[in-house]
This record gives structure tokens, C-alpha cells and sequence, in this order.
């Protein structure tokens, strides 16, 4: 038996669509949809092919089965269960999941939590919380934060802070206030974690403001510092001393969720 392994999970469609993600609306010749090309148009195109395969008489000497798999974006836990149920192993197989005329390879996969547990310290600064990104294989697209300030020449300072800041790096963060939260909100732009440099990180934007501000000295404060050094705006995982590089090319590495409050602090980093 050969195999065609071809998948129909997606990653998280995301914002800013001109046409219904799961629609497949045709517009000009050409089809919009997330997974149109990973790995839904792909995989019907196999379908095709054994079709006219089987329409022009052509004698093959090997059955053809395709896997229609719904959870490569996440493991693949889907081939670990038709396995664990005795499904056929295939002599050979390839998967349509690629770009033409062939991929030989392709980059492996990991999922980590970056997780610590904030000892209580009373400061002139609390953040509320920090949270952004919908999936870690998903360069996150929108990151918001809510700081408490108790002190109102604190609070000025920050916000003098927060313009000079916006003004050298060009980040695209809107600042919403009232008399005693700041609420930041951060706007990047979604890629697929496999290539991050297409995308802009919402959350490690704002992230590396708070790191520019006086928040005290505690562990949310070391926290920020933290992933501001160790990964920044970079995706490659230089600072992280985990970068490397082969014949399929240079390691990737995407912070894609972060959830943290005044009690602890969860980032999903995808290398």
C-alpha cells in the first residue's frame, strides 16, 4: 500500500479576511479559504489525480490509500491512533503538504511553557494581566495588557514613555486610559510559526515596552526582562543560545501565547 498523507486541520483563521475564511468563495480564478493550500487543496488534488487514474485505465501495481489527517498542525496524534488500532503500515507513501517539485525534509516540531509562580510584592505598578495569541504555531496577531498605577506622576511618566516609544520602534500599540488602569493593546501581523519573519509578534511588541518602564524590582519585572533578552523580536533563538542551521535550513522559533496575571505568568514558545 502507498500512502498519501495529507491533513484538513488549520491553524486559527485569524483576523482581517476579505472573504469568509471557511467559505471557499472563488474570486478571480482563485479559491480563499484557510487551508486552501495547507493542506485542504493539496489533498483534494490527490483525490483528483487517482481519479484520472482510475478514468484512463491505467493499471497500478500497488493500492493507493490517502489519509485525510485532522491534527498535524498539533502533534499528529491522528496517526498515533490509526496505528494503536492496527492500521496498515504503508511500504511507501509522500505527502502533498509541500511545495513543487518536491520537499525532502522538513523542520521538527516542539511546544514549551515558560511558566513561573510571582511572589506577592507591593509595587506602584501592578499589571493585570498580559494576554494575547490563540495558538502557538500562530505568530500572535493581538496582545493586550491592564496596568495599575497609584501614583498619577508615575502615571504621566509612563504614558510620556509609551509615545517616545512608539515613535522609535514604530509598533503599532494604542493606549487606552482612565483615571487609574492604562490598557495597552497590540496589534502584529499573523504568520505561520514555521516562518515567523513574515509575521509581526503582538505580544513581544508590548512586552518589550513594559521593559523600557520603572515597574520596581519583583518577579514579574524580572519575568518581562527575561523574555525580552532571551527572545525579543528574534526568531531564530540566538539569544537563547538554541539556533542552529542545515541543509533544510535555520531553526525557527515562535513566542505564540502568553497569559499572565498578577498571581503567574505562561508563555507557549513553538521552536
Amino acid at each position: 500500500m502507498i500512502a498519501i498523507l495529507g491533513h484538513l486541520d488549520v491553524v486559527p483563521e485569524g483576523t482581517g479576511w476579505d472573504f469568509p475564511p471557511y467559505a471557499a468563495e472563488i474570486h478571480q480564478g482563485k479559491i480563499y479559504g484557510r487551508g486552501t493550500m495547507d493542506d485542504k487543496g493539496p489533498i483534494l488534488a490527490a483525490l483528483y489525480a487517482l481519479k484520472a487514474i482510475k478514468e484512463a485505465g491505467l493499471k497500478l501495481s500497488k493500492r493507493v490509500r490517502i489519509f485525510f489527517g485532522t491534527n498535524e498542525e498539533s502533534g499528529s496524534c491522528d496517526m498515533k491512533y490509526y496505528l494503536e488500532q492496527g492500521g496498515e503500515i504503508p511500504i511507501v507513501g509522500f505527502t502533498p503538504d509541500g511545495d513543487y517539485p518536491v520537499v525532502n525534509s522538513e523542520k521538527g516540531i516542539i511546544f514549551f511553557d515558560a511558566i513561573k509562580v510571582f511572589r506577592k510584592k507591593h509595587s506602584p505598578i501592578t499589571i493585570k494581566y498580559i494576554k494575547g495569541g490563540i495558538a502557538a504555531n500562530m505568530v500572535p496577531a493581538y496582545c493586550e495588557a491592564k496596568i495599575q498605577i497609584r501614583d498619577n506622576f508615575l502615571k504621566k511618566k509612563i504614558i510620556k514613555k509609551f509615545e517616545q516609544f512608539i515613535r522609535d520602534r514604530g509598533y503599532q500599540i494604542r493606549m487606552e486610559q482612565n483615571d487609574e488602569y492604562l490598557i495597552l493593546k497590540s496589534k502584529g501581523i499573523s504568520a505561520h510559526a514555521m516562518e515567523p519573519e513574515k509575521g509581526k509578534n503582538a505580544i513581544m511588541q508590548l512586552v518589550c515596552f513594559l521593559d523600557t518602564i520603572d515597574l520596581g524590582s519583583n518577579d514579574v519585572v524580572e519575568y518581562i526582562h527575561w523574555l525580552v533578552e532571551n527572545i525579543g523580536m528574534e526568531n531564530n533563538g540566538y539569544s537563547l543560545g538554541i539556533n542552529c542551521k542545515d541543509d533544510g535550513g535555520e531553526l525557527t522559533i515562535n513566542l505564540g501565547m502568553a497569559d499572565i496575571n498578577e498571581d503567574q505568568a505562561m508563555v507557549r514558545i513553538n521552536p
